[in-house]
Order: C-alpha cells, then sequence, then structure tokens
C-alpha cells in the first residue's frame, strides 16, 4: 500500500502518462528542478525512484510548445491540459478545407490585431457537414485577458472574407456561435467534441 504521504508526490511513469512529453524531455526538466534553489527541495529519491511534489508537476512538465499534432494521445493530452476560454463554432455553407483553413487563419489574424493579443492560441477542426462534401469549423480560443462575447462575434463578423464564405450564404440564424468555455460545466467535453474525427486540425498562435 502506498504510504499516504506519497501521495502528493508523482514518479516518473506517473508524469509521462499524464503530459504530453517524452523520456527525454522529462530529463531535461528535471535537471532543471534539481538545480533550482527552492523547488529542488520539493523531490527526493526512494527505492531507486524519483519523486516529485504534485504542487511543481505542471510547472515543469506541462509543454508550452504545441506537441506534434500526428502523435494524437500528445496533442490529446495538450489539449486537455490548455485552459480554454472559449468554445465556438463558424458554418460556411460550401467551403472546402483549404478555404476554411484560410478563413480561421483570417479570423485568427483579426482577432489578435483588434484585441491587441500577443500570446493567444486557437485550435481549430474541420468537420464535414452529413453528405456534402463541404466543412464548417469547430475552433477553441484561449486569450490572455477576457474579452466580451460580443465583440468577439462583431469583430469575426465584420471580416469581408466571413461576409462572403459565412453571412451572406448562410440559412442558419447563428452562424457564429461563441460560448465561454465553463471548465465546471463542460469538464472536457468541449475538448473532445472539438477534435473528434475530424479530418484538418491545426493551432494558430
Amino acid at each position: 500500500m502506498k504510504d499516504i504521504t506519497m501521495l502528493n508526490y508523482m514518479t516518473r511513469n506517473e508524469i509521462l502518462n499524464k503530459y504530453p512529453i517524452n523520456n527525454t524531455t522529462y530529463n531535461n526538466k528535471v535537471k532543471l528542478l534539481v538545480n533550482h534553489p527552492t523547488d529542488s527541495q520539493l523531490t527526493f529519491f526512494k527505492n531507486k525512484k524519483r519523486y516529485i511534489d504534485k504542487t511543481i508537476v505542471h510547472k515543469y512538465f506541462f509543454p508550452l510548445r504545441v506537441p506534434n499534432f500526428s502523435q494524437t494521445e500528445k496533442k490529446m493530452k495538450w489539449l486537455d491540459f490548455t485552459k480554454w476560454d472559449y468554445f465556438c463554432c463558424i458554418t460556411p455553407t460550401s467551403n472546402n478545407v483549404k478555404e476554411n483553413i484560410q478563413l480561421i487563419t483570417e479570423i485568427n489574424k483579426v482577432l489578435k490585431n483588434t484585441f491587441k493579443l500577443e500570446n493567444s492560441l486557437l485550435f481549430y477542426s474541420l468537420e464535414l457537414y452529413d453528405f456534402t462534401e463541404y466543412f464548417h469549423i469547430h475552433f477553441l480560443m484561449k486569450f490572455e485577458e477576457e474579452i466580451p462575447i460580443e465583440s468577439i462575434i462583431k469583430t469575426i463578423r465584420k471580416i469581408p472574407k466571413v461576409k462572403e464564405d459565412v453571412i451572406n450564404r448562410n440559412r442558419y440564424n447563428t452562424p457564429i456561435d461563441i460560448q465561454k468555455y465553463d471548465h465546471e460545466r463542460f469538464g472536457l467535453t468541449g475538448v473532445v467534441y472539438n477534435s473528434k474525427l475530424n479530418l484538418k486540425w491545426g493551432v494558430l498562435k
């Protein structure tokens, strides 16, 4: 039975199972940890295993760099641990993959410029409409500040490509849907929904 005090610590295997990193990254982070003047007091060896206090694990082992999205497991872990601010969908009626990537790239560019965002993240995935050859876009956004949803939608609607591809051709009442990502309510369901078996996905900074 695990010592109750050990429940506050994580081992190498536990960290590798939880975070989207490999052994090399783990070793590099541990080197930083053991050389830190205070954090080094929160790790120790016992029975040939290193234990690291859970209070500092995320700080050291959650990667700031976006993982290779060809590695699905790492992608899902990274998406799960990123604290997204907005849960979104936009429904152009007759866009192919290339046109939708151009559209979401333009949206991201305008939002960053309009709201002066330096460290934002946008994860998008394209989903095929049933019985058609066209796609719509699900996306998650993380900003460094809270911006009213009304302001975001208003800004997006003004983009010429959005007017052409989405507003003017759309039969839906809400072709641009943006909701605050309520983590207590959604949990990881928004992340799963945005990455479910879609043809194409990507991250924009």
